[in-house]
């Protein structure tokens, strides 16, 4: 029995100096955020050269620092949507100078015009029949291709 005892001692002796390992380590990082807060906030103060910002925000009203950053995060946020919506009105100019290629019922006709305007073989070959035409030219059957493709939109 006395032996536990004296095994029971020195275990208490180390959770005790892990306890107070911990705690100063707990009070080391303390220390060092609040000389990184007044730090960022003395650079903070220099840049905007107010000192009185500061002793504001300690107070806890509302300084014309904070008042500053307000209006700039506003102002951001502002200019951002700006942004959000020129691109969006980019894109929609964007689609519609590429729906002047597009086939629709009211163009159809025209379209095929255009399209037969353009054709310079004879009018019995059909695209299949050119195709398994020995005498056909692979020239002939791209542009014919192309052309159908262009009048259907694709």
């Amino acid at each position: 029995m006395p032996h536990c005892t004296m095994e029971a001692i020195p275990k208490k002796q180390h959770r005790e100096e892990l306890r107070a390992t911990r705690h100063q380590y707990a009070q080391e990082l303390l220390q060092l955020q609040g000389q990184r807060d007044a730090s960022a906030a003395t650079k903070l103060v220099a840049m905007l050269g107010n000192p009185e910002a500061l002793d504001n925000t300690k107070t806890g009203e509302m300084s014309s620092l904070q008042q500053q950053i307000a209006s700039e995060r506003q102002q951001n946020r502002l200019q951002h949507d700006q942004r959000i919506r020129a691109g969006r009105l980019r894109h929609l100019v964007k689609m519609y100078h590429a729906t002047e290629n597009f086939v629709t019922m009211e163009n159809l006709d025209s379209r095929i015009d255009a399209l037969l305007a353009h054709k310079e073989s004879p009018p019995m070959y059909t695209l299949a029949e050119l195709m398994f035409t020995p005498a056909a030219e692979a020239d002939e059957i791209k542009t014919r291709k192309q052309l159908l493709n262009e009048a259907m939109g694709l």
